[in-house]
């Protein structure tokens, strides 16, 4: 989880061709949340598949350990 912010010459939008277009306006990058989203949306269903996976218990094991480390930090907070 972080915060992220665009940079000069960078340029949200839901009408690019591409998810990343560098080439549509000279020296602007544009990036289109439809598509990103939708990219995320698909990868976190296929990291959630991944997780039900008897066999990926390395990876289980590496995303239990993370989840300890925010929710230890969250308790610091109070």
């Amino acid at each position: 989880m972080h915060q992220a912010q665009t940079k000069k010459n960078a340029v949200i939008s839901y009408y690019t061709p591409h998810m990343v277009d560098t080439e549509t306006h000279d020296g602007w990058v544009l990036y289109d949340v439809k598509k990103i989203t939708e990219s995320l949306e698909k990868e976190f269903m296929r990291y959630v598949e991944r997780l039900k996976d008897p066999v990926q218990k390395e990876l289980r094991k590496k995303f239990c350990k993370k989840w300890r480390f925010i929710i230890e930090k969250g308790q610091g907070l109070k």
